[in-house]
């Protein structure tokens, strides 16, 4: 059963599962391929301080993968996104190809109202990598309620 958050509506790609819900989660989803995997987590904050700050949280997930990345090129890699018609940012985070299985993230925020909302792939590089478009469709798809202020 996929998650239907009253906050959003969305279309979740195909060959996406229903992933581990929490009270901070409002919709997550699971993505395997063989032994690849990887998770979706769309996440609402208080748009205050670090949480309200994009270019701080890539650099925090740019070191999950094991990328070392100053603010400078955090900031040359994030993308403009319209996620619900609101101005927002993407950031593609791919670990170096090495030691063990590298990971990837895909992520995109967007500032609604009070709240920053997270949308996050997080998982095996050569399948974040694969998911790209998919993602991208699901951002896309996403229309928040009410009149969108």
């Amino acid at each position: 059963e996929m998650p239907r958050p009253a906050e959003f509506t969305y279309e979740a790609p195909e060959g996406w599962q229903p992933g581990v819900m929490s009270m901070m989660r409002k919709a997550a989803f699971n993505v395997v391929d063989g032994a690849e995997k990887a998770e979706v987590t769309v996440m609402p904050f208080p748009a205050t301080g670090m949480m309200a700050d994009p270019i701080a949280q890539a650099q925090r997930w740019a070191g999950q993968v094991g990328l070392t990345m100053s603010a400078d090129e955090v900031k040359a890699a994030s993308k403009p996104t319209a996620i619900s018609g609101i101005e927002g940012e993407s950031f593609e985070l791919l670990a170096p190809e090495g030691e063990g299985k590298p990971m990837g993230i895909l992520a995109a925020m967007v500032k609604q109202g009070d709240q920053v909302w997270f949308f996050k792939m997080t998982g095996d590089r050569q399948l974040v990598e694969g998911q790209r478009e998919a993602f991208h469709k699901f951002i896309e798809s996403i229309k928040f309620a009410g009149d969108g202020k």
